[in-house]
């Protein structure tokens, strides 16, 4: 696992001092890659690692990718058409239940999304998240569906695609006193703004079409975190000149 040149060790992957004491990751690596050169077999493995893909870079037997829905997809072929086919339809408007069912589990999730405010003020201030809306769904944007799972009856598959959506949050603002060092709120206001994400969703539904896909289950799968608002102005619509504190 090391190799060395006088009295530096090197590490298995990489260098810096984070990846320098990862040595599960080698004893994975080299195990697998054991196991695969034993079997005559390649064995396909899914990690964000950098040391995981380069190490797998250089193997005859393992390879590496950093999307597990794609690595799903690669065993799933079957309900590809299948697939491929209700998006189609779901752009052309002739999936009128998996529109509700979506347009029903995005409410629900930004109706309970936790989002961090950030933006550029001249004044210190803390933000509080109060809503997120979502606006419209571009389906013209939906990428072609990759299939994680599939049997005789149902098909699940993840697609992506850009959304509108409208945050608002409340903004206290507050300047030091230059007596006791105290923060003291000189005010606050609700912002709102509209930004565009790209929302995957996975989405279960029978294979049987008939006039239009029957929806299992549909469910969002994106992180959103900070939403910027950039610049937020803590006296709007008043006189800038006017003094404050």
């Amino acid at each position: 696992f090391f190799t060395t040149k006088g009295s530096t060790v090197k590490a298995p992957f990489e260098t810096n001092a984070k990846k320098k004491n990862e040595f599960p990751d080698a004893f994975a690596l080299l195990s697998l890659e054991r196991l695969a050169d034993q079997e005559k077999k390649h064995i396909l493995c899914v990690s964000y690692d950098k040391g995981w893909i380069e190490f797998c870079e250089n193997s005859n037997s393992l390879f590496c990718i950093n999307d597990y829905e794609r690595a799903l997809s690669f065993f799933n072929e079957s309900g590809r058409n299948t697939a491929d086919r209700i998006v189609a339809m779901w752009k052309d408007g002739y999936a009128k239940e998996l529109q509700e069912a979506v347009d029903s589990e995005c409410e629900c999730y930004f109706d309970s999304l936790e989002f961090y405010p950030e933006g550029d003020a001249p004044l210190f201030f803390e933000g509080y998240p109060t809503s997120a809306v979502l606006q419209y769904l571009d389906l013209s944007t939906a990428s072609a569906p990759v299939v994680i799972d599939s049997d005789d009856t149902d098909v699940t598959f993840s697609v992506n695609v850009k959304a509108l959506i409208s945050f608002e949050a409340d903004f206290s603002f507050y300047v030091t006193d230059s007596m006791d060092g105290d923060e003291i709120c000189v005010g606050s206001h609700s912002f709102s703004v509209e930004r565009q994400h790209k929302i995957s969703l996975i989405i279960k539904v029978s294979r049987e079409i008939d006039p239009e896909p029957e929806v299992q289950e549909v469910e969002v799968s994106t992180r959103i975190s900070e939403i910027d608002f950039g610049y937020i102005e803590p006296y709007p619509g008043e006189d800038p000149t006017h003094e404050k504190y």
